[in-house]
């Protein structure tokens, strides 16, 4: 019933999705779309809570053992709820005992259900404040236990003592009014706590109507010794998790999708294609591994519920097929091998161990969250694999206006992380612009500084200040390192020490501005974004120029804007500097070079 009941919710919930980016669809028709996505999202809610209640209370579920990455799949958890909080403008944060182990083993299915439940209540019930998730060890007589203690705290609307004392039982919530106002079964905390307890753990509360609640539970996970083989053991850290709420597809994949469902296929071909993929389905897992020889793909996305061979025979025989390849070309290593990346509408009845030792690289759950789904892509197939997004068709609209490459920036730029604060990359690559024109030379002007005036320590102290700020908000974690090793070593007026690292400091800035050089926006190549119309260009410069005349900014960025069509983000930006600091004559000079570079009068 688990499968039966998720498939048609996949083709529910996904096509809402796929109409909702109708640009076209009317405001009325959208705002009947969204309802039947929310609709369909909370019927799988309680649909998957009934299941899991009927499952405890007949003693059918069975707890996994796997070794995985605890922080990483507390991280990967809170992703999914994330967006939920940001748009309360609610605080998400983790607080891991430093003395506590990363790899455990244990049920990380359903420890992540423990959180989603917890945490998801916690966000529910918060209006303002944060929402933090404590885990720490439990010592007893003086020595740490194989207990994990954690706990779920917020600032929300609290509960009184009667309330407080039946939070655990089914079907219930504080009373009707918080039933009507916030929604949900009350299922939620009942599963949590049986579920505590077939870890061997325990589940309480505390709470303060109108300060908050803290729930707290403790589960049994040994630290695992052997971590050859264990589940989120990526190198994605809990803040990089914790922000990625909406991925991109960075490189372009050949996906060949094994599905037996058409619905599940249609949409998962709409959602990669839309993203630039290119998709080839089968509909079993005997085709599956015929076309995996037939062709090279970057990646086979699984399902594992298939007719002929089910998605794990299917991945043991692909699987085999490699090490005969491997075999007969002299190759001591894997040199062959394809992704695998299982797609499953039930983690209830599937084994994890049993899917990695198969062969399978990573599992996604259904119905598929698409955009966890391109972030897993990207991180788990090679690199030098797929092709890097060039075309500005293949992007998410509400991400970046333009598509840009930012791969020139690898290794010097954390530029993923920044792009998450900027949103739009083309305002990004206009401020990575802007920072390699304006502080390049900052390390020639601290050593100039010094050379002038050894005593006078000010001006370097705020060149490094200045360079922490927005080097740490562009995402160069270089320029952000030395900027406080100079620091402290002005402090400390250690002075050849403040060569070095001033030398240090000119080559990471010089070597960031020649990365940032090789940027382009869409069309660089061209110098224009539209196709390139003269006379229309030449009639919007002689407006624009007009609009100079008046001295005011909202006259001019109308213009500048229909300029923005035909030129690109990086030729524009010298005379957008000028007009953000008010200085029309410098723009007016700005617009000339410009009009000499594209020929116009």
């Amino acid at each position: 019933m688990s499968h039966e009941i998720r498939t048609p919710m996949n083709a529910i919930i996904g096509f809402s999705d796929i109409v909702l980016q109708d640009e076209t669809l009317s405001k009325e028709s959208r705002n009947y779309v969204k309802t039947i996505a929310n609709s369909s999202r909370s019927l799988m809610g309680l649909i998957n809570d009934i299941l899991d209640v009927s499952k405890l209370e007949s003693g059918k579920l069975d707890l996994e053992t796997v070794c995985f990455h605890l922080p990483n799949a507390l991280a990967d958890a809170l992703k999914t709820l994330s967006f939920h909080a940001q748009e309360k403008n609610l605080h998400l944060k983790i607080e891991y005992a430093s003395s506590l182990s990363t790899f455990f083993l244990g049920d990380p299915s359903r420890l992540r259900q423990i959180i989603l439940n917890l945490v998801g209540n916690a966000i529910k019930f918060t209006e303002k404040g944060l929402v933090t998730i404590a885990v720490q060890n439990v010592v007893k007589n003086s020595e740490e236990s194989d207990m994990i203690n954690f706990s779920i705290s917020d600032t929300g609307i609290g509960m009184n003592n009667e309330q407080l004392s039946r939070v655990f039982d089914s079907f219930s919530q504080a009373d009707e009014g918080i039933a009507r106002r916030f929604g949900g079964t009350g299922l939620g905390t009942t599963i949590s706590k049986q579920i505590v307890e077939l870890m061997s753990g325990e589940i309480w509360a505390e709470s303060e109507l109108g300060v908050g609640s803290i729930f707290y539970f403790t589960v049994q996970m040994r630290e695992a010794k052997d971590i050859s083989h264990c589940l989120f053991a990526g190198d994605a850290s809990l803040e990089n998790n914790l922000v990625k709420t909406k991925p991109l597809s960075p490189r372009l994949f050949k996906v060949l999708l094994a599905e037996d469902i058409e619905a599940n296929a249609t949409l998962a071909i709409l959602r990669l294609e839309h993203q630039g993929h290119q998709v080839h389905w089968v509909k079993n897992g005997e085709d599956a591994i015929e076309e995996s020889q037939k062709n090279d793909y970057d990646l086979i996305l699984m399902d594992l519920l298939m007719p002929e061979k089910t998605g794990i025979e299917a991945t043991l025989a692909i699987r085999e097929l490699e090490k005969q390849s491997n075999f007969n070309t002299g190759s001591k290593t894997d040199s062959k091998h394809i992704t695998i990346i299982a797609l499953t509408a039930g983690l209830m009845g599937e084994k994890f161990q049993q899917c990695f030792d198969a062969g399978i690289d990573d599992i996604v759950e259904k119905p598929v969250n698409f955009d966890y789904l391109f972030d897993v892509m990207e991180s788990i197939v090679p690199e030098g694999l797929g092709k890097r997004v060039q075309s500005e068709a293949i992007r998410i609209a509400e991400i970046n206006k333009y598509s840009i490459d930012f791969s020139s920036l690898n290794g010097l730029v954390d530029y993923k992380k920044a792009l998450y604060n900027w949103q739009k990359s083309d305002v990004y690559l206009r401020a990575l612009i802007d920072f390699s024109q304006r502080h390049v030379d900052d390390a020639v002007k601290i050593r100039d500084a010094l050379n002038d005036n050894l005593a006078d320590l000010k001006r370097p102290h705020e060149i490094t200040h200045t360079l922490k700020g927005l080097a740490g908000n562009l995402g160069m974690f270089l320029i952000v390192d030395l900027s406080v090793t100079i620091d402290e070593q002005l402090n400390q007026q250690q002075t050849e020490l403040i060569a070095a690292s001033v030398r240090e400091l000119d080559v990471c800035l010089n070597s960031i501005s020649q990365a940032i050089n090789k940027l382009k926006s869409p069309g660089d190549n061209m110098t224009v974004i539209k196709n390139f119309d003269k006379e229309k260009v030449q009639h919007l410069v002689a407006e624009f120029l007009s609009a100079l005349d008046e001295l005011n900014p909202d006259v001019i960025e109308p213009v500048l804007e229909e300029l923005a069509e035909y030129i690109v983000a990086a030729d524009l930006l010298p005379i957008r500097k000028e007009i953000n600091v008010f200085d029309f004559d410098k723009a007016a000079m700005r617009l000339e070079e410009l009009a000499q570079k594209l020929e116009l009068r």
